[in-house]
């Protein structure tokens, strides 16, 4: 999976100390857990799984296959299934 990352700069750096500031940093850790919170989880992070025949390209070695199930997983559709479970359920957002 990757997930979303913002470089900080001179011109961001006031948005992102305020959006940290405080006793307590402004996530909730338990709500990020799939297993805690079943129904309503949230990433609270931009999370995407990675396409690892994208990722790897022409890199892959010659005559390498991927496994059958990850092949018929990718068939399937499931890249674009998980994109869509996170996007929807990334719903705390960072500053951009």
């Amino acid at each position: 999976m990757y997930t979303g990352a913002t470089l900080i700069t001179a011109q961001n750096v006031d948005k992102y100390q305020a959006f940290l500031a405080g006793e307590k940093l402004p996530f909730d850790w338990r709500k990020m857990s799939r297993v805690l919170h079943p129904d309503d989880w949230d990433a609270q992070n931009y999370v995407w799984p990675i396409d690892v025949k994208t990722y790897w390209g022409a890199r892959t070695p010659a005559g390498y296959k991927f496994p059958k199930a990850y092949q018929d997983a990718v068939d399937e559709g499931c890249v674009d299934q998980l994109k869509a479970e996170y996007n929807n359920h990334y719903h705390q957002r960072i500053p951009e």
